[in-house]
């Protein structure tokens, strides 16, 4: 009998990879003056105890996210990169990448040309 069972990030909870993987773990600053570097922590506040956060590390920016907000547009502005290279027809993401989450990621479109008679 073979047991099998998705991995779940100690970190973020999402499946597929261990917190050691993680990308969330640490990410870029969104505050553009800022060279900071966000870090995944749990909220200790009695009225949000648990609850993930992002907040920047660099000694003079109050960076704060919830994580589930970070999470929400990272999805959504995937699901429009999508939704742009299928109107357009045109274009590929590149795969295997390692960007931030927060960041835009790169996507690499395709220009068909034609041969000049």
């Amino acid at each position: 009998m073979i047991i099998q069972w998705e991995v779940a990030c100690q970190a973020c909870s999402r499946e597929g990879h261990d917190s050691i993987n993680c990308s969330w773990v640490y990410t870029r600053c969104r505050k553009p003056s800022y060279n900071g570097i966000r870090k995944l922590l749990r909220s200790s506040q009695p009225t949000s105890l648990g609850k993930k956060c992002f907040t920047c590390q660099h000694p003079t920016c109050n960076g704060f996210q919830w994580f589930e907000e970070q999470l929400i547009e990272w999805v959504l502005h995937q699901l429009n990169i999508l939704m742009e290279m299928v109107v357009l027809g045109v274009g590929q993401p590149i795969t295997g990448s390692k960007h931030s989450h927060g960041e835009i990621p790169h996507v690499r479109s395709q220009t068909v040309k034609g041969r000049e008679s």
